[in-house]
């Protein structure tokens, strides 16, 4: 029995999709602010970490 199919890309989007979605949703999260005269809070977050080519994911 095969606990782990193989990757649907349907499913599972790349990365440039994912990064494209969140720069969507910054931008809306910025117009919705700007218009409700909302503060908008940013955290930077710390930069990511490259994948090792040896790394396993469980």
């Amino acid at each position: 029995m095969n606990l782990n199919p193989p990757p649907n890309p349907a499913v599972f989007p790349n990365r440039s999709q994912v990064t494209a979605a969140l720069e969507r949703a910054a931008a809306r999260a910025r117009l919705i602010a700007e218009q409700t005269g909302t503060k908008l809070i940013v955290v930077p977050s710390p930069p990511a970490k490259p994948a090792t080519p040896d790394s396993k994911h469980p």
